[in-house]
């Protein structure tokens, strides 16, 4: 049990930690700390232990990333973690997630070839410069 809440409290601290890690420089790309401490948990307690340490770890990541439009909540906390259990309560078959990955295969492709880096690049700066204007805009009073 004293585990279970020391596994809970680095999942915490990790969540803080990883905004003040920067990328790594060989890649560009961040770690995200509080998910390998979660895999660390799903690994070493027992099913009802990693149940609790997974959906309290998916309300802290929903808390950090809520997603406002217009003023309300697009996704409220939760909400997503029990959208997940509800929506996989049986196993699928591999042969039906294979058939899905070779329906898809052409857009994957595309998804995945080096010309759309850059656009990709675009997209999420573009992003983080309006969530930024958003949330300093909110923060001013401005709607």
């Amino acid at each position: 049990m004293i585990f279970f809440f020391l596994l809970l409290f680095a999942m915490f601290l990790a969540l803080i930690a990883q905004h003040f890690v920067g990328p790594v420089p060989v890649i560009g790309s961040r770690v995200l700390l509080m998910p390998i401490i979660m895999f660390y948990g799903a690994l070493a307690l027992p099913v009802p232990g990693m149940l609790a340490l997974a959906f309290i770890g998916g309300f802290m990541w929903d808390a950090l990333n809520v997603l406002m439009v217009d003023g309300n909540v697009e996704i409220a906390m939760g909400w997503k973690s029990i959208e997940q259990v509800l929506a996989k309560r049986e196993p699928e078959d591999l042969e039906s997630v294979l058939r899905r990955v070779h329906e898809r295969l052409r857009e994957l492709r595309e998804a995945f070839s080096g010309n759309r880096a850059e656009l990709t690049k675009a997209r999420i700066q573009r992003a983080a410069t309006e969530r930024g204007k958003a949330f300093s805009d909110r923060l001013r009073g401005k709607k």
